[in-house]
């Protein structure tokens, strides 16, 4: 009897130990499995990589026997895929899963989904679900229930999500960096296309200011002297914003400067500027453009606005809008027309030229700084030094936008003959 009750003893405490032991050597097994992708995240693993290494933990070691893990990275994404009865192709977690908000949901046993699984684990990051994973088939085993082996799950999901994630935001804000950094380069390039200089002499004085919309835009002016006696002149903007404007700007800029020097008259002169604008930017954009010719000896100014909002002559107390011209450069291969403006320059007249950024300004109110409100500006400030109207037009915007922001770039250029 005796015996009977020390061999009892003994298989329960020999039943106990082998329990422990493979608690133990389960313990042991998750650790490794932890350490696996701990080793494999530090080492920089793709990222397809590391999700079959989780996939293989899941199925192989733990016995998992269905499957989808969902990643959310600009859209949804199924990553992982076991056993899924080709869900993955019809489950959409944004409608179907959005109302899971517990880290650990069971599905309803009357949802189409329980058919295959039994479980969802919702990953979250600073409260944003960032990855859904569905698991069908987990049993409790005698070492290990069915919640410490989801418990398990979820850390392991975490640690692999986030750290795949955390790529992902790296990789974004490095791309930022180099790309504010190439920005950044681009601005200065695109200043030195800019005249930085204002111009001052016997026969006129000139005064540029740029205001960029954001980072770099598709406005472009210049101011050349082609003899003793010869000036040409434009104001121009790119249809739209951007990258893409700024390049067919620079691109047109030289253009500019290689046919001005031929000193060509200004019909073919508009002509050549519209036909190379066109194949440039293969008729999908265009340029609106104010173009002038002045001859200092003769005091005629010879101008064809393409498009552009109209330059304003002063002259005393009197403004003149120059509008005389054509079709906005690029539109068509070739010109249908070109109406050739023509004015005679007096001691003392002012030209005011601008981009329609400056006419789209508006206030916290919604208010519009309009062309009659830069009309009444011009009379008002017409006797300045070509310097202090351009300082006192940015004072009069920045005053009147309050905390708007420019809408658009903003050039302006203000000529002073004499």
């Amino acid at each position: 009897m005796e015996n009977e009750k020390l061999q009892l003893n003994y298989e329960v405490l020999k039943s106990r130990f082998v329990e422990k032991e493979q608690q133990a050597s389960l313990l042991q097994l998750h650790l490794r499995s932890l350490l696996q992708v701990s080793e494999a995240v530090n080492q920089n693993m793709p990222a397809n990589a590391l999700y079959q290494m989780y996939q293989n933990i899941l199925v192989a070691q733990l016995n998992v026997q269905s499957l989808l893990l969902f990643t959310f990275d600009d859209f949804w994404n199924c990553v992982c895929s076991h056993n899924s009865f080709s869900l993955e192709s019809t489950l959409q977690p944004e409608v179907d899963l959005v109302h899971i908000h517990d880290i650990i949901t069971v599905l309803d046993k009357n949802d189409d989904l329980s058919k295959y699984f039994d479980t969802v684990i919702s990953i979250k990051r600073k409260q944003v679900t960032i990855a859904y994973v569905l698991l069908g088939g987990i049993d409790k085993s005698q070492i290990e229930s069915k919640e410490e082996k989801i418990d398990f799950i979820k850390s392991l999901t975490h640690l692999v999500v986030t750290s795949i994630d955390n790529k992902r935001l790296l990789k974004e804000q490095m791309d930022r960096q180099f790309y504010q950094k190439e920005m950044n380069n681009a601005v200065i390039a695109q200043n030195l296309l800019l005249p930085s200089d204002a111009i001052k002499n016997e026969d006129l004085n000139v005064f540029f200011n740029y205001i960029p919309h954001k980072d770099i835009g598709g406005d472009y002016y210049d101011f050349l002297k082609l003899s003793e006696t010869e000036y040409v002149f434009c104001m121009c903007d790119v249809a739209g914003k951007g990258v893409a404007s700024a390049l067919i700007m620079a691109n047109f800029q030289a253009i500019f400067k290689i046919y001005a020097e031929q000193k060509l008259p200004i019909e073919e002169f508009i002509h050549l500027l519209n036909n190379k604008t066109y194949y440039i930017s293969n008729g999908e954009k265009h340029i609106t453009a104010f173009i002038g010719y002045y001859n200092v000896q003769t005091k005629k100014l010879q101008y064809v606005n393409a498009g552009h909002n109209a330059s304003i002559l002063v002259r005393g107390n009197n403004l003149t809008e120059l509008t005389k011209g054509t079709t906005p450069l690029g539109t068509f291969e070739e010109l249908l027309f070109i109406n050739v403006g023509e004015e005679y320059i007096e001691a003392d007249d002012l030209l005011f030229n601008y981009t329609d950024g400056l006419i789209d300004v508006f206030n916290d109110t919604d208010a519009n700084f309009n062309e009659d409100m830069l009309k009444q500006f011009i009379l008002d400030h017409a006797s300045e030094s070509v310097m202090d109207f351009i300082s006192n037009l940015n004072i009069e915007l920045q005053s009147f936008k309050q905390h708007m922001l420019f809408p658009d770039d903003v050039s302006t250029m203000c000529v002073r003959f004499r």
